[in-house]
Order: structure tokens, then C-alpha cells, then sequence
């Protein structure tokens, strides 16, 4: 009987601890887990359970974590302090406590890090950091954390210039699997800032301010299973920026000011490919040009793209602003006969469905090259017919907006715009709604 009740003893040693010895401002369990609350806590209260592997404290005064802080917690695995005004940590802080695997400094004032702080605990798989005030992070603050699996650094004030996110920044995190720099003010991204994160599954970057990404930023990330992309201030992305990422289930990218023309066409083909992958494809919106606004990327065809020019690379496509028509608009020819180019001499009043040459009744046989038209000789020339655009057969036809639609025997239609030919049409793709 004597050994059954001292082994029972020796087992009920670590719950009976963790309950009897408990701070008033704290709540402990049999688990090992303390929790502690109240703005009267400025440090780790020094009677604490001897078996605690877990330690919160939540909404204190603590604003510094001294040297000795975390003295004779030799079992402690688990250490987050978040709400707590924390402002400064002490360079040795973590030396007491190299067996930690998961430390979370959540929303508190931290503005630097001392470098190497963290590097005591090999051990550490989480480190949570955000919600701070951090504007710059020097590599080496993450010296040493061979095994970490998940970072966070969102929520802080971390900009685009290299220095604040240099190159080699994540190049010592061979095993990281999650990172997330979201809600921060990024604008811009080294080349080469993730090209150590070969191990990288979810990666988060919505709702900061990126203009664009590097081509080769996501090279050699195949097991990549999450990037998120919303929120910023994206107009288009390089054509072959996601081709790498071949595990890819999902990538979000609304919330971006889309630029429709021509410098969309390969991220749009891409899009076109992996709807499966794109969760809020509904929501991924055109901001320009003025005609494809409220379209959305997956809507968008073949023919929306046809007044580029094909030999332009896909990342440097003319835009809306720059496209030059390669003849004069009042020259539109079609598969039937030849293109004759020559001045508007007489404006269009109706043009029949049936005729078999409209175009020469708007044209004179010359083959001289015309001068360019002023955009008020194109828009006198132009009929004023409202016609929805819903037949095939040679018609001008002009919407609320004066903006003119010729329609092609071939079953496509030109809008035109000021005399700019500025997109073509084939019926079997959706037209727009602002285009009826």
C-alpha cells in the first residue's frame, strides 16, 4: 500500500503544484497553462507553478522584459505577452529559456529588436511579432532559428526601401512553412527576398502597397499552397509569375486597381487557366480603361486583346494611353477586300446590313497616306445611328456615350473611341454591359 500511494503522489505532484501555488492575478490549470491579467503586472510574477509549460499574459504593464524576467522557468515551452505596451526587450532576455518553441509579442510598442535576440532558442518553431511598430528588421535578429515553421511580422510599419527588407533577410529559415507580412506599408519586394524559403507553403502579403512584383520573386517556390495579393495597389503582374508555383491551391488578388489593356494579357491567360486557384475570381475587378470598369479579369477574351500588337512582350504591352492605332480609323477594312486608306470625304448617314462594300462609300480609291484626323474630324465623319449591338453586317452604331461600334461580317465588332481603334470584338465573347 505504501508504494502504491507514494508512486500516486509522485504522479499527482505536477497538478497539485500547478494548482496550490497561483498568483491572484493569474488563472492556472492542471495542463501546465497560466494565464495572467491586470494592469498591475509590470513583470512575470515570481510564484508560479513549477510544472508551467504555458505562460500568457494579456492586457499588463509590462513594457520591458528584463534580463532575469524569465529566470528558473525551465520547463516553460510556451511564452506570449501581446497588449501589454511592451516597448523594450533586454539583448539577453531569451538566454534563460533556450528550450522555448513558441513566443508571441502581439500588439504591443515595439519599435527595434536587439539583433540576435532570439538566437538562443533553437529550439523556436513560432515567432509572432505582430501588431507592433516595427519599420525595420536587421537580419540577424533572426540568427539561428534553423527550425522555425511560422512568422509573423504583420500589422507594423515595415516600408518598401531594401534596407528596411534586405535581400537576405529570410536566408538563415530553412524550414519556415508560414510568413506573413500583411497589413504593412511594402511597396516594393527584393527579387530575391524569399529565395531561401524553399520550404514556404503560406505566404501572405494582402493589404499593403505594392505597385508590382519582381517576374522571379516566386521561382523555385513549387510547394507554395497559399499567396495573398489583395489589398495593394496592383494594376498587373508579369504573364509567368505564378508558373513555378505548381501546388498552388489558393491566390487572392481583389481589391487591386487592374489595368485592363494590353499589359494584363498574360496574368489574364494565367487567371484563365487556374479559375480553381483564384478564390475571389468574382471580386478581382478592371479600374481601367474607362470601358472594361466593372468587368471582371475572367470575363475578359481573346478579342480583348487583338489590338495589340503581337510581337510586343507581354510585360511591356502598350496601354490605353499609349496605343497607336496601326492605320487611320476612318480606314477600317475587312477580310472581303483590301484596305484602301484615304480621307473621310463624305460623313456616313446609314449604311444597309446588306451591302457587300460599306467601307467604299466612306473612302476614295487613293492609296496616299492620309495625315492623322483630329479627334472633331473623326466624331463629324461618324453617323449618329443608336443601334444596340446585337446583328452581324456592316453598321456604324454609336451608344450614350459617342461611342461608335463598326460591325464586321466576320462576327466582330470595333469600338472606336475619338478615331482610335481601341478594341475589337468577336460575338461569341461576352460583351460588356456599358458597351449595350
Amino acid at each position: 500500500n505504501f508504494k502504491f500511494w507514494f508512486l500516486l503522489f509522485q504522479f499527482m505532484l505536477p497538478q497539485l503544484s500547478c494548482i496550490s501555488v497561483c498568483p491572484s492575478s493569474c488563472r492556472c490549470d492542471s495542463t501546465g497553462a497560466v494565464m495572467c491579467v491586470g494592469h498591475s503586472i509590470t513583470d512575470i510574477p515570481k510564484q508560479l507553478p513549477l510544472y508551467m509549460y504555458t505562460l500568457r499574459l494579456n492586457d499588463t504593464n509590462m513594457n520591458v522584459i528584463n534580463e532575469n524576467s524569465l529566470a528558473n522557468q525551465h520547463l516553460l515551452l510556451r511564452f506570449s505577452l501581446s497588449y501589454s505596451h511592451l516597448h523594450t526587450i533586454h539583448p539577453r532576455a531569451f538566454q534563460v529559456v533556450p528550450q522555448l518553441k513558441s513566443v508571441k509579442l502581439s500588439s504591443n510598442d515595439l519599435s527595434t529588436i536587439p539583433a540576435q535576440v532570439f538566437s538562443p532558442l533553437t529550439d523556436l518553431e513560432q515567432l509572432h511579432l505582430d501588431g507592433n511598430q516595427l519599420e525595420t528588421i536587421a537580419p540577424d535578429m533572426l540568427e539561428g532559428l534553423i527550425v522555425l515553421l511560422d512568422l509573423n511580422l504583420s500589422h507594423n510599419k515595415l516600408t518598401s526601401l531594401e534596407s528596411d527588407l534586405p535581400s537576405d533577410l529570410f536566408c538563415c529559415l530553412p524550414n519556415l512553412q508560414k510568413l506573413s507580412l500583411r497589413s504593412n506599408d511594402l511597396h516594393y519586394l527584393h527579387p530575391q527576398l524569399f529565395a531561401r524559403l524553399t520550404t514556404l507553403a503560406t505566404l501572405l502579403l494582402n493589404d499593403n502597397k505594392l505597385q508590382s512584383l519582381p517576374e522571379n520573386i516566386f521561382q523555385g517556390h513549387g510547394g507554395l499552397l497559399i499567396i495573398e495579393l489583395k489589398n495593394n495597389h496592383l494594376k498587373t503582374l508579369p504573364g509567368n509569375i505564378f508558373w513555378s508555383t505548381t501546388a498552388l491551391k489558393t491566390l487572392t488578388l481583389s481589391g487591386n486597381p487592374w489595368d485592363c489593356t494590353c499589359s494584363i494579357r498574360g496574368i489574364w491567360r494565367w487567371i484563365s487557366l487556374n479559375e480553381h486557384v483564384v478564390t475571389d475570381n468574382e471580386d478581382v475587378m478592371c479600374h481601367s480603361p474607362t470601358y472594361q470598369i466593372h468587368r471582371t479579369i475572367r470575363s475578359l477574351c481573346d478579342e480583348d486583346f487583338n489590338f495589340c500588337n503581337a510581337t510586343t512582350p507581354q510585360s511591356n504591352f502598350p496601354t490605353e494611353d499609349s496605343f497607336e492605332p496601326t492605320q487611320p480609323p476612318h480606314a477600317i477594312t475587312t477580310d472581303r477586300q483590301p484596305s484602301v486608306a484615304a480621307p473621310v470625304t463624305t460623313p456616313l448617314r446609314t449604311i444597309s446590313a446588306t451591302t457587300q462594300e460599306p467601307t467604299q462609300r466612306a473612302i476614295s480609291s487613293t492609296t496616299t497616306q492620309p495625315a492623322k484626323p483630329t479627334t472633331s474630324d473623326v466624331a463629324n465623319s461618324l453617323p449618329t445611328i443608336s443601334t444596340p449591338v446585337t446583328e452581324k453586317g456592316q453598321k456604324y452604331m454609336e451608344n450614350s456615350r459617342s461611342q461608335y461600334y463598326l460591325v464586321l461580317p466576320m462576327n466582330n465588332y470595333i469600338f472606336l473611341n475619338a478615331g482610335l481603334r481601341e478594341h475589337t470584338y468577336s460575338f461569341p465573347c461576352q460583351v460588356p454591359e456599358n458597351f449595350k
